[in-house]
């Protein structure tokens, strides 16, 4: 058992995703396991997983070989109990209290969907709500500094938000100095009334010096038809290497 485990994280990098689910854990997607390199090439420690839903984003960059910490924050009271049975045995996988993170401490109202992973601050255009919470909202820099993490530590923050992505950006002013990565979640079509479009989104870190490095289907890219969310992973400072 021990040399086919070996084997498979030696050779999973070089092959592609298989159809079936039952070996996943060995041989991840092609996207994510180009994540978790960038992550490794940037010496990146710590990731802030914000919008982290049930746990599938940790789960799939532990898949994908990160050996980092990480810290999930998720709202939606369901969500939140299944992210803790999660990541209960993981020791490098902090789950914060239930709370969003956005612009300003305080409480909002959010719609829960049916798929929860879509449940958001804004009224969606495609999927009904079928509940509301009222929850805590905090900004990330005091978040972090509420769970001691350190200033030293070399983060990536990853967004997942449901709309809710300017709001998380201004609330989080000392963590984007620090961090070495952004990975957001942006929708190439409309999904949320009011979210921001992915071209205002992405201006707006460009002119923060942000650089797009790697564009990633939130879907299986072997599934055919249009994108109506990706997933772009944006640096500092990165040299072309051909």
């Amino acid at each position: 058992m021990f040399v086919g485990k070996t084997l498979m994280r030696r050779v999973r990098r070089f092959l592609p995703y298989p159809r079936k689910d039952t070996i996943r854990k060995y041989l991840p997607h092609f996207e994510e396991r180009n994540i978790v390199f960038i992550f490794s090439e940037l010496a990146i420690d710590t990731i802030i997983d914000i919008g982290a839903n049930a746990g599938q984003f940790a789960q799939k960059m532990r898949s994908a070989g990160f050996k980092g910490r990480i810290i999930s924050f998720e709202p939606v009271t369901a969500s939140h109990r299944e992210l803790c049975a999660a990541a209960r045995r993981d020791p490098l996988w902090t789950v914060a209290p239930k709370m969003a993170i956005g612009a300003s401490e305080g409480s909002a109202s959010i719609n829960v969907m049916a798929d929860t992973s879509l449940s958001s601050f804004l009224d969606s255009t495609h999927v009904d709500t079928v509940a509301s919470e009222t929850v805590r909202v905090c900004r990330l820099d005091d978040a972090l500094d509420e769970l001691g993490i350190e200033k030293q530590a070399a983060i990536a923050i990853k967004i997942d938000v449901q709309g809710f992505e300017e709001e998380v950006l201004d609330g989080a002013t000392s963590a984007l100095c620090r961090a070495k990565a952004i990975l957001v979640e942006v929708s190439l079509r409309q999904v949320y009334r009011g979210e921001p479009n992915y071209l205002t989104l992405l201006n707006r870190l460009h002119s923060e010096k942000w650089d797009a490095a790697y564009f990633s289907p939130v879907l299986s890219r072997r599934r055919l038809g249009r994108w109506y969310q990706a997933d772009v992973l944006l640096i500092k400072d990165w040299s072309i290497r051909l």
